[in-house]
């Protein structure tokens, strides 16, 4: 023919086989579809009933030049498709077909392809008792205060004298239904706080009664709340500075009361928001995090020695050795999409605290601020956005060294600190965006499990606990430093009551463990130590795993490593820890065990293949 054929347009020949027999067949090419902008699932509807040959493809890119790729790895929305044969009546397990696949890619040597294309074959079907109807929901509430509050964040205390911006809390509620039952569900909400205190979640849960009166088919047991750890933020907790009344100022437990309903509120709205949506994700890379903690030489030998780390220790001194961990620059992104295609909100598991501007005198949300009014511009003004907090107690978003350049690039752009670190998620967000709808779906599988871990505490010296009665009567009463020595205090003698018994002290914490189709979600209540969350990720069972710390119930002190303890310094000595490293190790262990427990294997063995 001189011209391509009408009979390419599925709604053409559709409108041929009006009112003809079932038996009056097509052929379905999902690859031919995809290159002309047809979604698969919307044209294989159009001939529900009828007798048809599938082509079944997945394109790296729904265009002209789009190319073969293996199964649930493009944009062809496999996992949509095979559901939508399942509704059909034409993939049933009591009366299976024959699934033959064309795969036009890489043609002298194909066959390590069709294995992935037979293993996710494998892996859905077995997967589909699980699996349902996506239902996504949002909601984001002011929880600024109205009047001047504490700031948490320092030693010192800090009034606020103003906003700067206002803080705010983001729900995001899913679950995943099967003939209008509830297979399973979350709702995670984001914070714009310096950590989630105990305290904060108790009162939240005191109010599980009227949230679950607004939001039928809920379970409150599958909340979990996470801090951005904003060093700008409203102080919650009773115990950390004594609140001068005057002034009109709000008190601690004032605010907690105020910001557990406003959460409350949010949760409710957003879990009654929930409308049909699908899911896809992305990794993409942005240097917002820094490692903070600077090594010493000793000037003799010329190595490290016990007590030579400092947190934002000096690096233009004679003896500085190195940093002392990592930095993670990657940037784990969820998307979540209407049905019309449009973006709904998405995920971004940032590695680093917000504590950009850490020392103001002004409530704020620090660079998430300026981040979400720069993804807005770019993504559209409704873009919901849920900030995460990932692995990133010992890191900050200031450069260590290199000070100056980064300044000087800053007044070239004519942008602040906290500018620069939006640039940088908004351009790393963007840059993903043409290849984010890749692999998404309608019907992922959503697992929530969530465990009570009681991980070994950090044990109290004699000598730690004499230094730090001495540190507590010495400190100012207002102040941060007073109840933070004291703890250490107090915990010695709970600790020598416990070990009197022959038991050893424990800390409790609640972890959230979640599985979202290819995606992994696992909770910390601590400042945890960029190590662990690398741990973590490498050995989840996850395509792509989103470590939240300081989320949930539990221990909101830092979390350091055996280097880091060696090493000292603020964010490593007794102080600033409630649990070790011991700890430490058994919390990765745990965590990606209740991973490991979320992903079901194929019914049978993915097939090898060697040339």
């Amino acid at each position: 023919p001189t011209q391509n054929s009408e009979y390419r347009d599925p709604q053409f020949v559709a409108t041929v086989c009006k009112g003809r027999g079932p038996r009056i067949g097509v052929c379905c090419d999902t690859g031919h579809w995809q290159r002309r902008g047809i979604d698969p699932v919307d044209g294989l509807k159009m001939f529900e009933g009828r007798i048809f040959s599938l082509h079944l493809k997945d394109l790296n890119e729904a265009s002209q030049q789009g190319y073969d790729v293996p199964w649930g790895t493009g944009q062809g929305r496999i996992a949509d498709v095979l559901c939508e044969l399942r509704r059909q009546k034409i993939l049933q397990k009591v009366d299976p077909r024959i699934i033959a696949i064309e795969y036009e890619n890489n043609v002298g040597w194909s066959l390590p392809e069709l294995a992935r294309c037979v293993a996710f074959f494998r892996r859905t079907v077995a997967e589909w008792d699980e699996s349902g109807p996506l239902l996504v929901g949002w909601s984001t509430v002011d929880i600024t205060p109205d009047r001047p509050t504490a700031i948490m964040g320092q030693m010192h205390l800090r009034m606020s004298t103003g906003v700067r911006d206002p803080v705010t809390c983001t729900a995001l509620a899913l679950e995943t239904v099967r003939n209008g039952h509830s297979i399973d569900q979350a709702v995670m909400v984001s914070c714009d706080l310096c950590f989630i205190s105990p305290t904060l979640v108790d009162a939240v849960a005191a109010l599980s009664s009227s949230i679950t009166q607004r939001a039928a088919g809920l379970d409150p047991s599958k909340i979990f709340l996470n801090a951005t750890h904003t060093h700008a933020g409203p102080v919650v907790e009773d115990e950390w500075y004594v609140v001068p009344e005057k002034g009109g100022a709000i008190q601690p437990a004032e605010y907690r009361l105020h910001v557990a309903q406003r959460i409350a509120d949010a949760v409710v709205e957003a879990w009654n928001a929930r409308k049909p949506a699908s899911m896809s994700w992305a990794l993409s890379h942005a240097v917002v995090a820094h490692n903070r903690r600077a090594v010493s030489f000793d000037s003799k030998t010329g190595v490290p020695f016990p007590g030579s780390t400092k947190m934002y220790g000096s690096t233009t001194t004679d003896d500085f050795d190195s940093i002392e961990g990592p930095a993670d620059p990657g940037l784990p992104l969820v998307f979540f999409w209407k049905p019309d295609g449009t973006l709904s909100g998405l995920i971004v598991n940032v590695p680093c605290p917000s504590q950009e501007t850490e020392a103001i005198l002004e409530v704020s949300a620090d660079f998430w601020h300026e981040t979400r009014i720069e993804l807005r511009k770019r993504l559209g003004e409704g873009v919901a956005v849920l900030a995460q907090c990932a692995a990133g107690g010992d890191c900050v978003s200031r450069p260590m060294w290199r000070r100056e350049a980064e300044s000087e690039m800053r007044r070239r752009r004519g942008l602040s600190g906290r500018e620069e670190v939006a640039r940088r998620i908004a351009n790393a967000v963007t840059d993903v965006m043409p290849v984010a709808t890749m692999g998404q779906t309608a019907t992922p599988i959503l697992r929530h499990a969530v465990r009570t871990l009681d991980l070994p505490m950090r044990i109290v010296t004699r000598d730690q606990r004499e230094r730090c009665r001495v540190d507590a009567e010495r400190a100012p009463p207002e102040g941060l430093a007073r109840s933070w020595n004291q703890n250490v205090v107090d915990r010695f003698d709970m600790q020598q009551a416990i070990l009197a018994r022959n038991e050893t002290p424990t800390s409790p914490i609640r972890v959230h463990a979640m599985r979202l189709g290819d995606v992994a979600v696992v909770t910390n209540s601590f400042e945890m130590y960029g190590d662990y969350g690398t741990r973590i990720q490498a050995r989840s069972p996850a395509t792509m795993t989103c470590v939240v710390q300081l989320a949930g119930r539990g221990s909101y002190s830092y979390l350091p490593t055996a280097r880091a303890v060696e090493g000292g310094g603020y964010s490593a000595i007794i102080q600033s820890n409630q649990v070790g490293p011991e700890g430490g190790r058994m919390l990765v262990d745990e965590s990606v065990g209740m991973l490991k427990e979320l992903w079901m294997p194929p019914t049978q063995p993915i097939p090898t293949v060697q040339k």
